[in-house]
């Protein structure tokens, strides 16, 4: 059954539905690791920006997270008195799909639960109801496929981890999840635990952005999806 993990700003503390105890504190510890390298150079100004962020729809191969594969959409948020972190929306990827194949074909799931998360967000559905539609998020459906050409890699240490991201024009953009299967073969080969895919659609003036990491992504790697502002945050052309 579909599951949730974080915060939302009708409540003080954080909301946690129909997820295993090992995943929940897995996702927790990498999120807060992630959120600390942020806050690491002592400048205030990334809390703006991770509240403005994208919302990351993302597929994680096991054993990069625990024995099974999930996917699910990761959206920047607050609790009751303003203390920062996503609120995350998770399903597990059923036997015989692979994290590439959820990435591509559960288009509608993946909207359907970022418009919740954002719901929740604003205050226009309540947390027992917000709960009881993510529970009824669809199986796996549309299919998304999109071009590809430039890519940014992230490895400033071999021990750290790799990371590649991808954009389909010279202005940046990045089209979908589609992008990252064409990719995904060379990547994999060099993953020891797993792999993720990671991507948003364009919003505002911002881009959109597909990422393929082996494992999860890294705190330090973290840093440019949570903050956006990639160069600054150890991604290298």
């Amino acid at each position: 059954m579909p599951g949730c993990y974080g915060k939302i700003p009708a409540l003080g503390d954080f909301l946690s539905r129909n997820l295993p105890g090992t995943f929940v504190e897995a996702w927790d510890g990498w999120l807060r690791a992630a959120m600390s390298a942020c806050a690491r150079d002592g400048n205030d100004d990334w809390i703006d920006h991770y509240l403005s962020g994208p919302v990351w729809r993302f597929a994680i191969a096991s054993p990069a997270i625990g024995e099974v594969s999930r996917a699910g959409v990761m959206v920047p948020s607050v609790d009751r008195i303003g203390r920062s972190f996503p609120m995350t929306v998770v399903v597990e990827i059923p036997d015989g799909m692979t994290a590439i194949d959820m990435a591509t074909t559960w288009a509608e799931g993946f909207e359907r639960a970022e418009a919740l998360v954002l719901a929740a967000i604003g205050r226009s559905l309540a947390a027992e109801a917000f709960v009881t539609h993510v529970e009824s998020l669809p199986t796996p459906s549309a299919a998304v496929d999109d071009g590809l050409a430039a890519r940014q890699h992230w490895r400033p240490d071999p021990k750290v981890g790799f990371g590649v991201r991808m954009a389909t024009t010279p202005s940046d953009e990045i089209g979908g999840p589609g992008l990252a299967a064409a990719l995904a073969l060379p990547l994999l080969a060099d993953a020891v635990s797993g792999y993720s895919i990671w991507w948003h659609p364009s919003y505002d003036d911002r881009p959109a952005n597909t990422i393929l990491f082996a494992g999860l992504p890294p705190p330090e790697a973290a840093r440019g999806m949570l903050v956006g502002s990639w160069k600054d945050w150890g991604w290298q052309d």
